[in-house]
């Protein structure tokens, strides 16, 4: 799950000819209409599904997960752990193993805050509308993204609701020949959200060991 916190930001949105370069504006253009609405919410609850697939390696994993967002602030429950961050510091709670790993929240690998994600696509991804068609009776744009510089991975693709404005999927190739999928359940803005959501309770836990790694 190491690479969850950058695949994460993609949730939010990532976003030769002169027909390619027309393609390519249109990307842009899109991405930013994706931003904008996002970030005009208070908060954001998502209940996703995510995949990770390697045909070579014969791996197939599945998990649920929920992400509450509201600003720079975030909170992701997945596959048995915990990330909260609360703009400044970063918990990542694994439950089994009843520990909780502390950092500054820009410390931390992939602890990117949704909010800076949504300002990047345009500065660190070459991006281009590949497709449109329609999904479970959705009208919906397939954008690919690939890095500009050197990235974990090698490209994305985004599926984004047309008319809502909204990002219904995100398909990651990483170097590895791994496929990670982020398939979006449930898109709620303006959840309710309070201080604590975003914040680890030691006394709510005390079995918990606190590893300080800042």
């Amino acid at each position: 799950m190491k690479r969850l916190g950058i695949v994460l930001a993609a949730l939010f949105s990532f976003i030769a000819l002169s027909q390619a370069q027309s393609a390519n504006k249109m990307a842009t253009t899109i991405l930013k209409e994706v931003s904008e609405k996002t970030k005009s919410y208070n908060s954001i609850k998502i209940e996703f599904t995510y995949r990770m697939e390697n045909e070579a390696a014969n791996i197939s994993d599945s998990f649920n997960g929920v992400l509450l967002a509201q600003g720079d602030k975030y909170r992701l429950d997945i596959a048995g752990q915990t990330i909260i961050s609360n703009g400044e510091t970063l918990w990542t709670y694994l439950k089994d193993a009843r520990e909780v790993q502390v950092n500054n929240a820009q410390a931390g690998e992939g602890s990117i805050a949704p909010t800076q994600l949504l300002d990047t696509y345009d500065k660190d991804f070459k991006s281009k509308l590949i497709d449109e068609t329609t999904y479970k009776g959705r009208q919906v744009q397939v954008i690919e993204l690939k890095p500009k510089e050197d990235q974990p991975f090698e490209k994305a693709e985004i599926t984004i609701d047309k008319g809502k404005k909204q990002v219904l999927s995100l398909s990651v190739n990483d170097q590895s020949n791994s496929v990670y999928t982020y398939q979006v359940n449930s898109f709620k803005p303006n959840v309710n959200v309070s201080e604590d959501d975003f914040t680890f309770n030691k006394e709510k836990h005390p079995d918990v060991d606190v590893i300080d790694m800042r």
